[in-house]
């Protein structure tokens, strides 16, 4: 049973949520199947010493902020999909979950440039302070 919940989150929530967010501008990298230029990842990295801190415990979805911030298009494609395995085991599940929300509220630190950024409309700024707060 968590493995079939957990591969409809992925499959219907976690989309669903992504295509809100590309009608927000708001797209987040986050998971498996995430492409990224080596070009862009350069340039953050000389912006900001590396692409994501040290200590980031949502590492791409930090990325994904860094690369919205710095100006480049970050998009979720729909009709591509990378197989992933689920945790089978509950307490393996909750400890993923605590990293997730944990990761959420690190990111708060974005939340001034985010809001300051000419790269985010209202409605992206709005789900980005909202995925802050899990």
């Amino acid at each position: 049973l968590l493995i079939r919940m957990q591969d409809a989150e992925f499959a219907v929530s976690n989309t669903g949520m992504q295509l809100l967010r590309c009608r927000t501008g708001s797209v987040g990298l986050g998971g498996n199947g995430q492409f990224t230029r080596l070009s862009a990842l350069d340039r953050i990295a000389a912006a900001e010493r590396r692409p994501w801190k040290q200590d980031a415990l949502l590492e791409d979805y930090e990325l994904g902020l860094h690369m919205r911030l710095a100006g480049y298009r970050v998009t979720h494609i729909a009709d591509t999909w990378v197989t992933q395995e689920a945790l089978p085991y509950t307490r393996r599940f909750l400890t993923q979950r605590t990293r997730w929300a944990q990761g959420n509220i690190q990111c708060v630190r974005y939340a001034t440039r985010i809001v300051g950024s000419r790269h985010y409309r209202a409605q992206g700024v709005m789900e980005s302070l909202y995925t802050f707060f899990p």
